[in-house]
């Protein structure tokens, strides 16, 4: 059972070395802190990561952009994808492939080359704004003043249509008004409890689709007739919302720990960060074998007890791990910008690793790779630990 464990031990170690080669492939910037500025004068050449109570980004983005954060506003021109999550998020520059934003007000001004996903209570599209391929969007309120170039689907409660449309748009709502700007090319489908508002001067080409719908009492039903764009909006705010929950969550768990056991936290990085490889395989085999351990005193009488003991044990680890794996991960970080020189554990890595950690996990593979990577090598450092304390109470 050691020759396994110590074969298996060396099979995990080299494939966090293939994991941690695979790393510096997707090119990235890291920026975060209580507030961040990007200079207007300043350009990025590959991706920019950032989190934050405040960001404002004035410079050039030439990659994508992952931002989080209370408010954010992006003022220069991002060349490729912008993802942002936060509470009050403005787009005020041209946006060189698909938008996908998540949040309580959402404003867009400019450009967007590609898709556009928006999530959200208050969403505003500016008079100024082109969207040159599709629109889907879930909001409470929703003003749409732009130019879209592709098809849309809206579902929300207060909807208004005042741009051009030039595709095919559906839209569920509780109430629809179609201002006097308002030119729909290909037509108008849509559900509600009563006829849409049609403002003097607005024009549809291609006829209305009306379908009445009773008015909601309580939370909407999913029957076997409802039909996925009906609750597409919907579904995609609550998607939104549980992300959002579940990054702040990690973010305050990440910081309530290095903040008041910051002995424990910076003993656990340093033995994570000095021996990382020992850290992914004492990971894997306490992800693998404690289970295995588990059901193996379960099915014996006089093991039962140690069993349950060791199963609610195994569970807070892995809890823990979950929060340790931003800061593992923003302690990687910082130490990689540094060149080597660690700096310390504190809680502006753990919320910038665990904001950066939860995005890039959205990232398919290689994203992944280094999600359960940062939570193995974390789970490795926890064991790590508990196994010190051990051998020092004997």
């Amino acid at each position: 059972m050691k020759t396994l464990l110590v074969r298996l031990t060396g099979a995990v170690g080299a494939f966090a070395l293939l994991a941690s080669s695979a790393m510096p492939v997707a090119a990235f910037t890291p920026r975060g802190g209580d507030s961040y500025l990007l200079p207007q004068q300043e350009t990025i050449n590959d991706d920019l990561y950032a989190g934050g109570a405040t960001l404002i980004l004035n410079g050039t983005v030439n990659g994508d952009v992952f931002a989080g954060g209370g408010t954010i506003v992006v003022n220069g021109p991002v060349k490729q994808d912008l993802t942002a999550a936060g509470g009050n998020i403005t787009v005020a520059g041209d946006v060189g492939d698909d938008l996908r934003m998540g949040g309580g007000n959402l404003t867009l001004l400019k450009n967007v080359k590609g898709d556009v996903v928006l999530g959200g209570g208050n969403v505003i599209i500016g008079k100024d704004s082109v969207i040159d391929h599709d629109l889907v969007v879930g909001a409470g309120s929703l003003v749409i003043e732009g130019t879209v170039k592709g098809n849309v689907r809206i579902g929300g409660g207060q909807v208004v249509l005042n741009g051009k449309i030039d595709g095919f748009i559906e839209v569920d709502a509780e109430d629809l008004r179609l201002g006097s700007d308002a030119r729909l090319a290909k037509g108008l489908k849509y559900t509600s409890p009563k006829m849409a508002t049609m403002d003097e001067g607005s024009k549809i080409t291609g006829g209305v689709d009306y379908t009445k719908m009773e008015e909601r009492r309580g939370p909407p039903r999913l029957g076997r007739d409802a039909r996925p764009e009906k609750v597409l909006g919907a579904l995609m705010g609550f998607v939104a919302l549980v992300f959002l929950v579940k990054m702040f969550a990690l973010m305050i768990a990440a910081v309530v720990m290095v903040q008041f056991f910051k002995t424990y936290s910076s003993k656990l990085i340093d033995s994570v960060l000095n021996k990382p490889g020992k850290a992914f395989g004492a990971g894997a085999i306490t992800l693998i074998m404690v289970p295995v351990a588990t059901i193996v005193l379960a099915i014996s009488i006089l093991g039962a007890p140690l069993a349950g003991i060791l199963g609610f044990g195994y569970g807070f680890l892995i809890m823990m791990a979950k929060v340790y794996a931003g800061v593992v991960f923003g302690a990687w970080l910082w130490k990689l910008g540094s060149k080597g020189k660690a700096k310390g554990t504190d809680w502006k890595a753990a919320v910038v690793g665990t904001f950066l950690l939860s995005f890039i996990c959205l990232i398919p593979i290689l994203g992944w790779i280094i999600g359960i990577a940062a939570f193995l090598a974390a789970l490795g450092g926890l064991y790590m630990m508990t196994e010190e304390k051990i051998k020092a109470m004997k």
